[in-house]
């Protein structure tokens, strides 16, 4: 019988009786393979069971089901409490301010947007999620204390095709959120209005 294999990492089973003076080569061969699996330098590919296995001596339970929802997924968090996921940016808070009357909202640079009004102000809409996918964010708009008024992009659909009037008060503030589907239009919804 010839020298034999292990399954998994291939590592060399002196033949019993056999392999005269290689011996120590193969043991030393097989000791080498073993400390570049145990020592990280040599990929592994372990099999293990939810709730059988630590890291840092805490149990994981997770499953291998819940493991390949997170595949290629790159999962980080900001100073501010942003949450990134696949470089889209999630529960992002951000401060609008419009120069010359025009203000881009980016939708996937924050899910929050807050403008106070210094002038009147025509939106733009950017960067709505492809298509199947869905881009939702809110904007909260306060007057400052001269009324100020606000164009909406015309991609804009709002109930019964009715756009709601902005609050004119000094100070008054409106909420409105806005969803996208992957398409060319956005759905605008009042959330709040004259919230002083």
């Amino acid at each position: 019988m010839a020298d034999t294999t292990t399954t998994i990492y291939g590592l060399t089973k002196p033949e019993v009786g056999a392999s005269s003076n290689t011996w120590g080569t193969k043991i030393n061969t097989n000791l080498d393979s073993l400390d570049g699996l145990l020592g990280g330098t040599t990929a592994i590919a372990p099999n293990v069971t939810a709730g059988s296995w630590k890291i840092s001596g805490a149990v994981v339970n997770v499953t291998a089901a819940e493991l390949n929802k997170l595949d290629n997924a790159t999962f980080t968090t900001g100073s501010g409490g942003d949450i990134t996921l696949n470089d889209t940016v999630y529960e992002k808070s951000s401060l609008v301010t419009s120069s010359s009357g025009a203000a881009t909202l980016d939708a996937q640079s924050a899910t929050h947007f807050i403008h106070t009004l210094t002038e009147d102000v025509t939106y733009t809409f950017s960067n709505a999620a492809s298509v199947g996918h869905v881009t939702t964010f809110t904007l909260v708009v306060e007057q400052d204390s001269t009324t100020r008024a606000i164009t909406w992009p015309s991609s804009v659909k709002w109930s019964a095709g009715q756009e709601p009037a902005i609050t004119p008060s000094s100070g008054a503030v409106d909420i409105f959120v806005f969803t996208n589907y992957g398409y060319s239009s956005w759905y605008g919804f009042v959330a709040g209005q004259g919230m002083s």
